[in-house]
């Protein structure tokens, strides 16, 4: 008897130990780690902020299984954003503050930075990209696969047609070659006045689009014109003589161009990519995947709304075509997410999977980029350092995160995921040096208090323009560059739908039932008990805009100061009211000004054209300088009249 009840003891034992190592081995187990930008999404296009007007079904389903992070923080545009992504460092300390990468602009995120595929690539990460780049290809050793990943499908640029995967680029107005013009959505003047009977002519200039016959005069409600098309002409032969914008194919696999991608998709291929890339990965080793989309961002000007038409039709509801358009585009990414945690689900890769998914920026609202994105009610748009530019629309999904289903309200910026994702794959902090991203990994998956208490939002000395967050105040001034329209509030608010299919128990019946939800329910079976509730929490309210709110914040001696906590839509100015908060913040913007290194942007070299590379961007400053006309190298010469810092000259 003695020697049977030894004997189930040390049976016992030994299947403790087993449940032991096992557990041990689960917790040392680095985690796959999976970081999904969405581009230019809005604050509002989410459903898990509340609107009901596009469902965002597996996205939501990663909120409510994880952590809604409700006060965090992205740059204000592309480029800046994905480079302190990469890095942890702000901007500023890169020299990326200033605008985006350009495709001819010969420059790029500096060499000297490590960046966090290179990391972690250290760590035994296998590291893949897929998707958009946009922190440059002057030369290959700026292009993806020589900045730490091992494989990459997509595009090196800022944008592209989502079907044919072109990028077309142009100076600052319509040029007689450009295929793009005054959307036809908008009514112009003359079309008002042709329905109270007036009688209109158009004599002289045009310069509004005349690529298509729709763009033109005659056909814009004027009855007559006598004039030209284009943005100028010789005063006695009538000639124009325009410069070119340069367009060509930007898709590569690794280092070569991609042309089997024609005709797909965007979304769906590197979707499809990215679902690849997880079922035929050695699970024995931690996979970093990279996968940023194109969506929602716009594609080239002259079709800048682009979703299959079957699934735009799905929104028949949306009066507005060009929003109707953007949900057709938002439900593809959503659909892209799902498929993706599905993926990963089946691979058994899930349970040990973080999972990022964040904006790169604020939405392009009320036709800012020719887009249609939401930020309601934050103020503002893309581009801007209003909340509705640099607030973000972001999750963090993991098991290790604690009582997950949360909202997040600690502090964080887009820097800190460099440090909080090396942490989480057990890497050495020390060895990043001087950072600005801060270690959020406990804090967030433990419900911690933030040790953040302040961020830069960006410091822009060629626009003039600052701003900076230190602990529930805002101090900023010349908040964006692109005139005051662009200061205001801007929806739809997404509320209030009437048609059966955007009701909240219809759309909460979709995320419980998405493809991210069923893989999720598997790890996570009671984690949607609170959605409604949860949904709630992240929702962000204001009144409605009142008669005496701020109209502007541009003046550089008497910057602007917003209490964010209680006033998140930008109402009040109390700089007046605080002087002293005022003094404090105006310290803090001259601290971090003074460790700024100049902005890198350099003007457009002529030589980066498509047109001499195959109808293809490319590293072109690898390769001899192609024979150019003397006007492209005038142009190119006189660009450099904004030479702040002399550095262009170099």
């Amino acid at each position: 008897m003695a020697s049977g009840v030894r004997q189930w003891l040390l049976g016992l034992i030994s299947l403790l130990a087993g449940y032991i190592a096992v557990a041990a081995a689960a917790a040392n187990r680095q985690p796959h780690i999976i970081i999904i930008v969405a581009d230019d999404l809005g604050f509002n296009d989410v459903g898990f902020h509340g609107s009901t007007q596009i469902p965002t079904p597996n996205i939501d389903a990663l909120a409510y299984s994880g952590l809604i992070l409700n006060n965090y923080y992205v740059q204000p545009i592309c480029t800046p954003s994905r480079s302190a992504l990469m890095t942890g460092k702000h901007p500023i300390h890169t020299g990326l503050n200033h605008d985006v990468i350009y495709g001819p602009q010969p420059y790029g995120l500096p060499l000297a930075e490590q960046l966090l595929p290179q990391y972690l690539l250290r760590h035994g990460y296998t590291t893949r990209h897929v998707g958009k780049w946009h922190l440059g290809m002057a030369i290959q050793e700026l292009t993806p696969t020589y900045r730490g990943f091992i494989s990459h499908l997509g595009y090196w640029g800022g944008h592209q047609d989502y079907y044919d995967h072109t990028g077309f680029l142009a100076h600052s107005t319509i040029g007689g070659s450009h295929p793009y013009g005054v959307s036809l959505s908008e009514t112009l003047l003359p079309r008002h006045l042709g329905s109270l009977e007036y009688i209109n002519h158009h004599v002289g200039k045009w310069h509004l689009g005349f690529f298509r016959e729709a763009y033109t005069p005659t056909k814009r409600g004027f009855d007559s014109h006598f004039g030209y098309w284009s943005g100028r002409t010789d005063y006695f032969d009538h000639t124009a003589l325009e410069q070119p914008g340069y367009w060509g194919y930007d898709l590569r696999r690794n280092m070569s161009v991609a042309r089997d991608g024609y005709g797909q998709y965007s979304t769906d291929l590197f979707t499809n990519e990215a679902v690849t890339i997880i079922s035929q990965h050695n699970t024995s080793q931690p996979l970093f995947l990279y996968l940023a989309h194109l969506a929602v961002h716009s594609g080239n000007p002259y079709a800048p709304l682009q979703a299959p038409a079957d699934v735009v039709e799905k929104f028949s509801y949306i009066e507005d075509e060009n929003r109707r358009k953007f949900a057709g585009m938002l439900w593809k990414l959503d659909e892209s997410v799902g498929h993706v945690v599905t993926a990963l689900d089946q691979r058994g890769m899930l349970q040990d999977s973080i999972i990022l998914f964040t904006t790169d920026n604020g939405g392009p609202a009320a036709g800012f980029n020719q887009n249609a994105a939401s930020n309601w009610p934050l103020r503002g748009v893309k581009a801007s350092m209003w909340e509705g530019g640099v607030r973000g629309a972001g999750v963090l999904w993991s098991p290790a995160v604690a009582r997950p289903g949360r909202v997040a309200p600690q502090m964080v910026h887009i820097t800190d995921w460099l440090p909080t994702l090396l942490s989480a794959a057990g890497g050495d902090l020390s060895v990043l040096g001087s950072i600005d991203g801060i270690d959020m990994w406990e804090t967030l998956t433990q419900g911690l208090t933030s040790p953040r208490k302040e961020f830069l939002i960006n410091i822009d000395p060629v626009f003039n323009g600052a701003a900076v967050r230190i602990g529930d105040w805002k101090l900023m001034h010349k908040p964006q560059a692109y005139g005051h329209h662009w200061d205001g509030w801007f929806g739809p608010s997404g509320r209030n739908q009437t048609a059966p299919q955007a009701q909240l128990e219809v759309i909460l019946q979709q995320v419980l039932h998405s493809p991210a939800a069923v893989a999720i329910k598997k790890i996570l079976p009671h984690v949607f008990d609170n959605v409604k509730s949860l949904r709630l929490k992240a929702e962000v309210h204001c009144s409605p805009v009142p008669v005496n709110a701020t109209q502007a914040c541009n003046s550089v001696s008497s910057p602007c100061l917003f209490h964010i906590p209680s006033d998140p839509c930008e109402y009040r100015d109390l700089s007046h009211d605080r002087p002293e908060v005022v003094s404090y913040l105006k310290s803090r913007l001259q601290y971090y000004n003074k460790s700024a290194v100049p902005p890198r942007n350099k003007p457009w070299d002529p030589a980066a054209n498509p047109k001499y590379w195959g109808y293809a961007w490319t590293n072109w400053k690898d390769y001899p300088v192609p024979p150019m006309s003397q006007g492209e190298t005038i142009q190119y010469e006189e660009n450099l009249f904004d030479d702040i810092y002399g550095d262009k000259r170099q």
